[in-house]
């Protein structure tokens, strides 16, 4: 069985759509234990371990639709909430 990089169990597993495309699934499961979620079912085994490492090695990036400070939080959420945006909308702590 693999470990987490906390060190965590992670049993092998695999999904699909058979049942449907939503699921129950507690979060929880993921952030307490420091677990990431990665997947891909667009590509081969070897091309997705060619986009992992390039992630890793910093050749890759998500696009930033937008960065909001702290304060500004709420001005975030609702850009988020009008689903206009391509990319991740981050909140910086500490940022004026």
């Amino acid at each position: 069985m693999a470990a987490s990089a906390s060190g965590a169990a992670i049993p092998p597993s695999a999904s699909s759509a058979m049942a449907g495309p939503v699921v129950e699934f507690d979060l929880r499961r993921l952030y307490l234990r420091n677990v990431a979620l990665v997947g891909s079912s667009m590509h081969t085994p070897a091309h997705f371990a060619r986009l992992a490492a390039d992630a890793v090695a910093g050749r890759v990036a998500p696009r930033i639709a937008a960065r909001h400070a702290l304060a500004d939080i709420h001005a975030a959420q609702e850009e988020f909430a009008r689903s206009a945006h391509v990319g991740k909308i981050v909140v910086v702590p500490g940022a004026a």
